[in-house]
């Protein structure tokens, strides 16, 4: 299991992130090979940036299928329940923004 940019992402949600630490930049509209630019901002003030390529949802079905694995897919991230209710619902807005997906791939050897 692995974590994965969503490619199912709705780009309207990308400066929305900013609050959780993290804001995306991609051309509009997306298409395969397009440059994502992840920008990660640190309590302090610094920030990172990364670049990531989109690739579409078959793309990666493909390459797992390729690389061998005999079953893929996406599994929903969930926020971890927490009592303190305006922290959970700060974590459930990120979660319904769905910016990440888990990826789950076997193999049956």
């Amino acid at each position: 299991m692995g974590i994965a940019d969503n490619p199912r992402s709705d780009p309207k949600h990308y400066e929305s992130y900013r609050p959780y630490g993290l804001t995306k930049q991609v051309p509009s509209p997306r298409k395969e090979g397009d440059l994502i630019t992840l920008t990660f901002f640190n309590p302090d003030g610094t920030s990172f940036q990364l670049t990531n390529a989109y690739l579409a949802p078959e793309s990666y079905e493909w390459a797992f299928r390729e690389a061998g694995f005999s079953s893929f897919q996406w599994v929903p991230v969930r926020a971890r329940p927490n009592p303190d209710k305006e922290a959970a619902a700060f974590w459930q807005r990120f979660v319904e923004m769905e910016p990440l997906l888990l990826v789950e791939a076997r193999s049956d050897g």
